[in-house]
């Protein structure tokens, strides 16, 4: 099966890679033993992500799924996010 169109899109043209100076959080999750991993880089400010970037390694997927991600949490409050599903990734 191949990718949509949109995924080779965030695949091939990422935004938000990278590392953030001095981050509020920091967090990793994937999985070795297949290869996709992603580091995320938050700064937060009065309770809202003020800034958001990652680092992956994997499939196209993995980093279209991150690089999608950062824009959608950027500005949000951290409840909000705390909401988000992976559906709501998919979807957006």
């Amino acid at each position: 099966m191949g990718y949509s169109r949109k995924v080779l899109q965030y695949f091939l043209h990422p935004k938000n890679v990278g590392e953030i100076d001095n981050p509020s959080v920091t967090a990793k999750a994937g999985s070795p033993a297949c290869g996709d991993m992603i580091k995320l880089y938050l700064k937060i400010e009065d309770e809202r992500i003020v800034d958001a970037k990652f680092k992956s390694y994997g499939c196209a997927a993995n980093i279209a799924t991150a690089s999608i991600l950062t824009e959608m949490i950027i500005g949000k409050s951290v409840e909000d996010v705390k909401k988000i599903k992976f559906k709501d990734i998919v979807e957006a």
